[in-house]
C-alpha cells in the first residue's frame, strides 16, 4: 500500500476529527487550496484513494477506542452508516447501457469513468458497473453482498447486488436523529433485511 503524503494524512486527520466528515473542508485546512470548487474536486478523489480510506478507518478506530466508546462518538458512526444506506441508490452502482454496439460506447464509458474518480467501469455489455474503489464510502457501506455471476456463451456475466434496505435504515436514522419518536420495537436486522437484484446482461 502506497505511503500517504504529509498533505495526505493532514486530509485524513481533519477529516476524522475537527471537519467531521466534511471532505471540502478538510481539503482546504489539509492546505491543498482555498478554491471550495476544487477542493471538492479533491475531496472526491482522495475519498476514493485506498490508501487514504484505509487510514481514515484506522483514525476513526483510534478515535473510538481513546473515546472510551463515548456514546456521541458511536451514535455519529451509526448515523454516517445509516445516512449512506438511506441516500445510495442502485444506480449510483450499476448503469444501464445499450450494449456494445452503441455508437456512443466509448464516450459514455470515458464519461462514466471521469465522474467516478477515473475508475474504469467493470463492463458487462449492457450493465456497467462501478468498481468498489470508485465508489464513496457512504455507497461502500450500502452494500451488503456483491457476487460474480460467470459468464456463459449466452452472457456475459455479471455482478448480484445485494444493498442494505434503505427503508429500515431510514426509519432508525429517524429515531437516532429525534425526528421520530421509538415506537420500542428497534430491532430491525439490517444483515437480514436487504434488497437482492440479480443483474445480468
Amino acid at each position: 500500500m502506497m505511503a500517504l503524503s504529509e498533505m495526505q494524512e493532514r486530509f485524513c486527520q481533519f477529516y476524522v476529527g475537527e471537519c467531521r466528515g466534511n471532505g471540502t473542508e478538510a481539503v482546504v485546512r489539509a492546505g491543498y487550496t482555498e478554491n471550495r470548487s476544487s477542493a471538492a474536486v479533491i475531496a472526491s478523489q482522495n475519498l476514493r484513494k485506498l490508501n487514504i480510506i484505509r487510514r481514515i478507518n484506522d483514525l476513526r478506530r483510534e478515535a473510538l477506542a481513546a473515546s472510551g466508546y463515548d456514546k456521541e462518538k458511536v451514535r455519529e458512526l451509526i448515523v454516517r452508516r445509516f445516512v449512506g444506506i438511506v441516500g445510495t441508490n442502485l444506480t449510483d452502482i450499476v448503469h444501464i447501457s445499450p450494449g456494445r454496439d452503441d455508437p456512443r460506447r466509448e464516450e459514455i464509458l470515458k464519461e462514466l469513468a471521469e465522474n467516478n474518480g477515473g475508475q474504469r467501469i467493470l463492463d458487462f455489455g449492457s450493465l456497467l458497473f462501478v468498481p468498489t474503489t470508485g465508489l464513496t464510502e457512504e455507497e461502500r457501506g450500502a452494500i451488503k453482498k456483491l457476487k460474480a455471476i460467470p459468464a456463459t456463451e449466452h452472457s456475459d456475466g455479471g455482478l448480484e447486488v445485494e444493498l442494505n434496505d434503505p427503508i429500515a435504515a431510514a426509519k432508525l436514522l429517524a429515531e437516532i436523529s429525534g425526528i421520530k419518536e421509538s415506537d420500542g420495537a428497534v430491532s430491525i436486522n439490517l444483515e437480514s433485511v436487504h434488497i437482492k437484484l440479480h443483474l445480468r446482461s
